[in-house]
């Protein structure tokens, strides 16, 4: 299948350099940095690698880069997606994020308001209200496209304060699920 996972408990972490510690520490950083002292402790780190989602990545930033000269469409940004149940969280992580309420796709969990794609944040705090029963958040590496406001139009829209919606799943590289 392609899909490794690797989990990094706090209390695991040794103060070695390793790539480890490397990992642990980026994915706490990106939630501690955005949330401060609001932070709840990070129990655990789990890093996710998945070819098959890898390689749709890829693919989607070479079509972005070949669209359009200018790099902001194609450069990846980090953001966060809550998700209630921890069966959600491993199945967005090893087979991908799927638009809800498309042919394919899961039915629509939280309604659409903002329009039909994923929907992220670039900081945890909302996602994390969305992934309270699971006490996790994904970090994933995201390709924005065209930005903008229109859903019909655009590869991703910011509809409300740091939120970011995608268009297609294609656009989400889950790495890292940061449980709290």
């Amino acid at each position: 299948m392609g899909v490794s996972k690797h989990e990094i408990k706090a209390h695991e972490v040794g103060s070695a350099h390793t790539k480890e510690l490397s990992e642990f520490n980026f994915a706490c950083g990106q939630y501690v940095r955005l949330l401060g002292t609001s932070a709840e402790r990070v129990m655990q780190v789990d890093v996710y690698e998945s070819k098959p989602i890898q390689d749709a990545y890829e693919r989607l930033k070479a079509q972005f880069s070949a669209r359009d000269l200018k790099e902001e469409i194609w450069v990846h940004v980090w953001v966060f997606h809550g998700t209630s149940s921890a069966a959600t969280v491993q199945s967005k992580c090893t087979g991908g994020f799927k638009v809800g309420g498309q042919p394919g796709g899961p039915p629509i969990a939280n309604a659409a308001r903002y329009g039909h794609g994923i929907y992220a944040a670039t900081g945890p705090s909302t996602p994390m209200g969305y992934g309270k029963d699971s006490r996790s958040v994904i970090l994933c590496m995201a390709l924005p496209g065209k930005r903008g406001t229109r859903q019909e139009v655009d590869d991703s829209w910011y509809p409300r304060d740091d939120w970011v919606v995608f268009k297609t799943g294609a656009q989400l590289l889950p790495k890292y699920v940061v449980h709290f």
